[in-house]
């Protein structure tokens, strides 16, 4: 008998045959498990990319923040000193208003001048 026509023979190659095409198809699901992998792993690495611009925007958010927080501050100190110092003069000419309302003519004309001399 030949090799060809051996039974025994012809079941070897066909186990073998079979045992190949599962190898194969165990080999295509790989590859295609593989390249799921590899496109989830791009899409993760693009989240992540996205996620650190996100962290670096917000962290130059939070120093723009930190700097007008203390501009703020800085214009507040400022105001208050304004309004002090408004409150001050505003005291000084009541002052002034009031000393000038209680002088006499013979005063008031001694300082300013007489009214022929304001009016030529």
């Amino acid at each position: 008998m030949s090799a060809t026509c051996n039974p025994n023979h012809k079941q070897c190659l066909k186990r073998q045959e079979d045992s190949l095409a599962r190898a194969l198809e165990q080999a295509e699901a790989t590859q295609e498990m593989s390249a799921r992998i590899s496109a989830r792993f791009a899409q993760l690495a693009g989240r992540s990319e996205r996620c650190q611009r996100q962290m670096v925007h917000l962290s130059l958010l939070e120093a723009s923040l930190a700097l007008l927080e203390e501009g703020n501050d800085i214009l507040s100190q400022h105001l208050t000193a304004l309004e002090e110092l408004t409150i001050q003069q505003q005291g000084e000419l009541r002052d002034i208003y009031k000393a000038l309302g209680e002088m006499n003519t013979t005063q008031w004309l001694s300082i300013f001048g007489k009214p022929s001399t304001l009016h030529p």
